[in-house]
């Protein structure tokens, strides 16, 4: 579901992500973030080189895991879930060794 937040630019262009929607993303002071365009939409997304796997894995494990409390899974609903990602990270690794 979309949930659209508004914040002025600065005179340096520069916007503030709310804390609220840092939290949820699991985004840390000092992140590298990608911004792109298309058409005439901006995105902004966190940036995970090669070797910052794990964080991307467990930035995913962190995510999922609040959306799952947040609609009623259970402790372990939600462990089961996080077993599944351990799973496909350890898939993703054997494809890039």
């Amino acid at each position: 579901m979309y949930k659209g937040l508004t914040r002025r630019i600065d005179n340096l262009g520069r916007i503030t992500i709310p804390k609220e929607v840092r939290n949820s993303l699991n985004i840390n002071d000092g992140d590298l973030m990608e911004i792109g365009t298309q058409g005439r939409e901006i995105t902004i997304k966190k940036h995970y080189p090669l070797d910052n796997l794990d964080d991307y894995f467990d930035d995913i494990s962190v995510v999922l895991n609040v959306v799952a409390m947040h609609n009623g899974l259970s402790e372990q609903q939600c462990e089961k879930l996080g077993n599944k990602i351990s799973e496909l990270k350890d898939v993703f690794y054997e494809f890039l060794i």
